[in-house]
């Protein structure tokens, strides 16, 4: 999507690998292989974690078949080695992602981060589970990013302060990159096509048409 993305570039994604597309165990594999060669951040989105505790919590199983564990299950079914993919992919996300990320200038979560509470006292559950709620500007004064509410517009929702890119690509939008230091976008869809543009112009995209 991001044709400029160099292997020295820090890639953070903010999550929800699975359950949302035809090959979610492909896209797990790209995330690892991508970690494992550049500087890159994996968080920890609710669809992981459903995924995660799926195997031993019956009720965690039964809502995560509801909203697309079944045809994540299909994607790993689907290969010779499907069993053990899905047993190393479950411990990438138990060790090797993280519920939070910040830097100089941003934070990065799934979910949310209060905008008034220090995050090393945030739990667990808001920053995972919970719908943007960065209305306010956030204490430590960063930018807040974050995934996880769905915007149907497909436009990223922004406030300045705060940021949410996830732009409903599984239902039919964009999936969105953001370039942090130059502020440029980077959307792309499930039909292959591309768009990009500043931060700042990106309302204008509001309301257009999806190929």
């Amino acid at each position: 999507m991001c044709a400029g993305i160099r292997d020295q570039d820090r890639v953070v994604f903010l999550g929800d690998y699975v359950d949302r597309g035809p090959d979610s165990a492909g896209v797990v594999e790209r995330v690892i292989a991508r970690s494992r060669r550049a500087p890159t951040v994996a968080l920890f989105g609710n669809h992981e974690e459903m995924m995660v505790l799926a195997p031993d919590d019956e009720t965690m199983r039964r809502l995560w078949l509801n909203v697309g564990g079944r045809e994540t299950l299909a994607s790993y079914q689907a290969r010779p080695d499907g069993e053990r993919l899905f047993d190393e992919h479950r411990a990438f996300f138990q060790h090797e992602t993280r519920i939070v990320y910040e830097t100089d200038t941003e934070i990065f979560v799934h979910g949310a981060a209060p905008p008034d509470v220090p995050l090393g006292e945030v739990p667990v559950d808001t920053v995972v589970w919970q719908k943007f709620m960065n209305f306010s500007p956030h204490l430590s004064g960063k930018r807040v990013v974050t995934g996880h509410t769905a915007q149907k517009s497909g436009v990223p929702f922004d406030l300045g302060h705060s940021l949410c890119i996830d732009t409903y690509c599984y239902g039919g939008q964009w999936l969105t990159a953001l370039d942090c230091g130059a502020n440029l976008v980077f959307q792309a869809n499930a039909n292959g096509d591309t768009r990009s543009g500043p931060l700042a112009d990106v309302s204008r995209w509001a309301g257009a048409a999806t190929p």
